[in-house]
């Protein structure tokens, strides 16, 4: 899924891999970075594309990826199927109990 304009108050990293509760990796890519003060506030605006790597693509690192960033950049650009139903409910239910493991 690709974000344009995306803003933060910290520049990001060009590549994140955040490991996930299910076992899933999802990539996170950053480029076209621009440092902008709006309303007397300094922010960075960015366009970030987010995806989950296919569990086959067990060996895949920050330096992997930012080697071949422009591939990977579009791939996470095309269409992905969307999440069933299941998929829909499991990932609330992550997202409750992590919550409540935080309380």
């Amino acid at each position: 899924m690709q974000y344009q304009n995306t803003r933060a108050s910290d520049t990001p990293d060009r590549v994140r891999i955040e490991a996930q509760p299910d076992g899933k990796k999802t990539v996170r890519l950053t480029d076209n970075v621009r440092h902008i003060t709006e309303d007397g506030c300094d922010q960075v605006e960015y366009d970030e594309v987010v995806f989950d790597l296919p569990f086959d693509r067990t060996d895949e690192t920050v330096e992997s990826i930012d080697a071949d960033f422009a591939a990977w950049w579009e791939y996470g650009t095309e269409p992905q199927d969307p999440p069933t139903i299941e998929q829909r409910v499991a990932d609330l239910e992550d997202m409750f109990l992590s919550m409540m493991m935080e309380v």
